[in-house]
């Protein structure tokens, strides 16, 4: 049962709702569309999935999911974290949410997009 003190995340790539990872946050109600400050680097990886960065100037859209505590361990498997990303808490307007950002020594082979919208990327 997901109570309303369990943590919010905030997904951006394949954890979307219709992306290929979306399966992993079963169970997880949907709290709200979002989008981050515009302080942030968006990478393609491997041309087949995005990183959030810091230090850029894009303003990133997602969804707000509020999770179980066990579920955010097993997205810290699936995302490597803390090697390959970083599990961060940012303030979304009235939200406090995890977010997973990419390591910046990771993001050299990326290709940079220049919009913070993954389905919009996908669709172009």
């Amino acid at each position: 049962m997901i109570e309303d003190d369990q943590p919010l995340l905030f997904v951006y790539g394949t954890l979307l709702r219709g992306e290929p990872a979306h399966h992993l946050l079963e169970g997880a109600p949907l709290i709200a569309s979002a989008h981050t400050a515009p302080n942030f680097r968006f990478v393609e990886l491997e041309a087949r999935y995005p990183a959030l960065v810091d230090g850029g100037t894009l303003a990133v859209s997602g969804e707000i999911y509020r999770i179980r505590e066990d579920l955010l361990e097993r997205l810290d498997r699936y995302e490597d974290a803390p090697d390959y990303y970083q599990r961060r808490i940012l303030q979304l307007g009235a939200y406090r949410v995890f977010a997973y950002v990419l390591r910046p020594e990771y993001a050299g082979d990326g290709i940079e997009l220049s919009d913070g919208d993954w389905r919009r990327r996908k669709r172009g």
